[in-house]
């Protein structure tokens, strides 16, 4: 009898944690997603109200990629996101972004409430340093513009 009453108060507790998580997990732009197959490693900024990047988010993302095989130091480009809420604001962040020599475009979001920025970077050095000092620059470049960046992903060939 008291190990039915213990089963049932785990099966309880995992499912309580299990909904915990799954609600935790499941908010919109504070998704954090390692990996999105095939061939997609994918960075949010977990708390978007920072203004600046989380180191450790960034160090995890970075060591995922070198788990599947992307070398230290390899160059690549990063798809970036941006979130502004006009027209105007986004059209500046693609016109900073693309004095940087990045491919950038916006459009509207499909519930129409703000405007989507995506695009490549020029090849960057993929380690620590250098995604964590691109991605401040991201960061000024969204407060600039009244906007919010929202992270990166990188696709790659096995």
């Amino acid at each position: 009898m008291e190990s039915n009453v213990k089963n049932k108060y785990m099966r309880n507790l995992i499912l309580i944690l299990t909904a915990v998580t799954i609600n935790f997990s499941c908010s919109k732009k504070n998704d954090t997603q390692i990996i999105n197959p095939p061939n997609i490693i994918t960075t949010a900024q977990a708390n978007s109200n920072l203004r600046k990047p989380d180191y450790k988010l960034i160090s995890n993302a970075i060591n995922n990629l070198y788990r599947n095989g992307i070398v230290e130091n390899s160059k690549h480009k990063l798809e970036y996101y941006f979130y502004c809420s006009s027209d105007s604001k986004a059209n500046k962040v693609v016109s900073n972004l693309k004095t940087m020599t990045y491919t950038s475009e916006y459009h509207r979001s499909i519930d129409n409430k703000e405007f989507v920025i995506t695009g490549l970077t020029s090849p960057l050095s993929i380690n620590e340093k250098q995604i964590y000092s691109w991605s401040e620059a991201m960061y000024k470049i969204a407060d600039n513009c009244e906007c919010e960046f929202d992270g990166w992903q990188m696709s790659f060939k096995e």
